[in-house]
């Protein structure tokens, strides 16, 4: 991950933070899908500097989502994302997805609430590659 990365994930958690906030109390769930979710947490290219990745940033919001879903195609990235899920929110309702979001765009769309007159279901999706630490 470059440089631009501490502006990205600044600007991130700054829509998550408005996102989840804003719509607390206009929807019955929140959802909040990670397609590229990561081990958690990104290295900038040639420093020692470690981020908080979408997945931590949006564990860690002062409104949290009602509900998480992270899909990782890369087993190693996976395996420490759900370390670090467990450390940082252990109560989080988390589904992980393994595999591609192409290949499991199914089972993603599964693990989504199902919406309806009395259960009103707002889902925030990011779809953003990083290289994870």
């Amino acid at each position: 991950m470059g440089g631009w990365a501490e502006n990205k994930y600044r600007l991130l958690a700054l829509y998550d933070k408005l996102f989840s906030t804003g719509m607390k109390n206009k929807w019955d769930q929140r959802v909040y899908i990670d397609l590229y979710a990561g081990a958690g947490y990104s290295r900038i290219q040639g420093t020692k500097t470690v981020l908080m990745g979408s997945p931590i940033i949006a564990l860690t919001l002062p409104d949290p989502f009602d509900k998480y879903i992270f899909c990782e195609e890369r087993p190693e990235l996976m395996a420490g994302l759900k370390a670090r899920v467990e450390r940082v929110a252990p109560t989080a309702g988390v589904t992980f997805v393994p595999g591609s979001c192409d290949s499991e765009i199914d089972r993603i769309c599964a693990a989504i609430p199902k919406g309806s007159s009395g259960n009103k279901t707002l889902t925030c999706v990011w779809w953003t590659r990083s290289i994870s630490a």
